[in-house]
């Protein structure tokens, strides 16, 4: 815990930094992206790129990825327009997607000061969250989520998105190799991994269950792809 308040002390001093230059986007900015948009959540799992094939031909307005996810979004949409993580997917993909003018949504905990240390003054557009019991900063958003790809989703949630396209977020699936630099091919999720998915996929479920009732699949998305956890798409109730 005294890490993660560490970690926290240390994102906010760089988002000062970057509200006094200009670079710090807040709620209001991430919201008015988000509400009443279709958007496309993509996760870091190894089922990304058929979703994204299955997706083909959807009108999608607004692209977010979960950290590493960037990188097939990048390939496939020549675009993302939101990218939240911790920065652990490698920054390269991150860094690519925020010169081409994504906001960076960085989540700080106590193993990744030096990553947001590095990137955090080099993002043009930068928000920023933390775990830090009790910390209040105006600078950071309020904390949302436990793993990338669930705070990607409650992200697109809370500030009401229209519709919701989930796309490699098949807790099943094995782990993508875009979600850990050192991973060269798709690998079965190790135990740690394992039990972070179990709570990312709850998190996520109880999202799209209190925020969007009427939850469907999309009728132009294949049977195979809308299986719980692979490509779906859901009817959000926009806050008033």
């Amino acid at each position: 815990m005294a890490d993660d308040c560490f970690a926290a002390a240390e994102l906010e001093r760089l988002l000062w930094e970057a509200m006094l230059e200009g670079r710090l986007a807040g709620a209001g900015e991430l919201c008015g992206m988000l509400r009443g948009r279709r958007v496309l959540v993509a996760g870091a799992a190894s089922s990304l790129p058929a979703d994204l094939e299955a997706a083909e031909g959807l009108r999608v307005d607004v692209v977010v990825a979960a950290d590493g996810a960037a990188g097939p979004l990048l390939e496939f949409y020549g675009r993302v327009d939101i990218v939240v993580g911790d920065l652990d997917g490698g920054l390269s993909a991150v860094l690519r997607a925020a010169e081409e003018g994504a906001v960076v949504v960085v989540h700080a905990h106590g193993d990744n000061v030096p990553l947001i240390r590095l990137a955090v003054p080099m993002l043009e557009r930068v928000a920023g969250t933390h775990q830090c019991p009790g910390r209040r900063s105006p600078a950071a958003l309020p904390p949302i989520g436990f793993t990338d790809g669930d705070k990607a989703v409650a992200l697109a949630v809370l500030c009401g998105a229209g519709e919701i396209l989930l796309a490699g977020m098949d807790f099943d699936a094995p782990v993508g190799p875009w979600s850990k630099p050192w991973l060269e091919a798709a690998t079965p999720p190790w135990p740690e991994k394992r039990r972070k998915l179990g709570i990312a996929r709850r998190i996520v479920e109880l999202l799209l269950a209190a925020h969007q009732p009427r939850r469907r699949s999309h009728p132009h998305i294949p049977a195979h792809a809308r299986e719980p956890g692979s490509l779906e798409a859901a009817r959000a109730r926009p806050r008033g």
